[in-house]
């Protein structure tokens, strides 16, 4: 895979292995503190919106319409947070 971004890709692959050290320096933060960053990629933010929802229900989805309530939920708590001003 990465053989074929190299080949595609050249200048974003050079730049990526320059600045890995940039992308990656919250890896050097205690284990304590990297719980605790989180990203802006809306996409993630759900995904890790719903994960911590399945933990508070004892770590598994009771069923579809858990899932289907939960998600809803979370794309309100989401959709509130982004419409709010800075």
């Amino acid at each position: 895979m990465i053989a074929v971004v190299r080949e595609e890709k050249p200048e974003m692959t050079q730049k990526l292995t320059r600045d890995t050290e940039n992308y990656l320096v919250f890896k050097k933060y205690p284990e304590e503190l990297i719980r605790h960053i989180y990203t802006t990629n809306p996409i993630e933010s759900i995904n890790a919106g719903l994960e911590e929802m399945r933990h508070r229900l004892a770590r598994y989805w009771g069923s579809r319409k858990a899932v289907e309530v939960n998600a809803f939920i979370q794309f309100a708590n989401l959709q509130y947070l982004w419409d709010k001003d800075p």
